[in-house]
């Protein structure tokens, strides 16, 4: 039983880990073999609805790096009520997110959009996202999903920790492609 679950888990973990690295979010280990077909959008409403919260944080790094997959939540009915809940938090984080790493994020992943989360933010009762770099905002985002939770969870932490290492899989990869353009090039003989 234990190891039907685990497989399932582990099952689970490779498609959506695999169907990130495919969209650009490639700090997650995953298989290289696997292609899964789906959407940006499926693949959205899939992680804030699995079990694993590595996952989950992924989606905020999902939207850090296409901030254009946010609209889902304008439109979406295919989620239950609390999965539709935890999208709208996602997305109000990752617009958090992109006011407290403005610098690195320009750097790193430049030329992306604003996430329009205002309207989200208000209809979750929380702070607007541009408000104190979007602090304001995780805070309040983190004690929501707190509220029906036994264990404390540090979602802020977790939500830190996936911007973190979005950026340091950029700065690898454009490394990669131009080194000298991160200083990793030589002036003069």
């Amino acid at each position: 039983m234990i190891s039907d679950e685990r497989a399932r888990a582990d099952a689970e973990w490779d498609r959506l880990a695999s169907a990130l690295a495919q969209l650009g979010i490639r700090y997650l280990p995953a298989d290289a073999d696997a292609t899964p077909e789906i959407t940006g959008q499926e693949l959205l409403r899939e992680l804030v609805s699995c079990g694993d919260p590595r996952l989950q944080d992924a989606a905020v790094a999902l939207l850090l790096l296409q901030p254009e997959l946010a609209r889902v939540v304008e439109t979406d009915a295919a989620l239950d009520a609390e999965p539709r809940r935890r999208l709208a938090v996602t997305v109000v984080v990752a617009a958090s997110l992109q006011r407290e790493w403005k610098f690195s994020l320009d750097i790193y992943a430049p030329d992306r959009p604003w996430i329009d989360a205002p309207p989200l933010a208000i209809r979750l009762g929380l702070p607007d996202p541009a408000e104190d770099f979007g602090r304001a905002a995780l805070h309040a985002a983190g004690d929501l999903l707190r509220e029906e939770q036994e264990f404390p969870f540090n979602y802020e932490e977790g939500w830190e920790h996936a911007v973190k290492c979005l950026i340091r899989q950029r700065a690898r990869e454009l490394t990669r492609q131009n080194p000298a353009s991160l200083g990793g090039g030589r002036d003069g003989p």
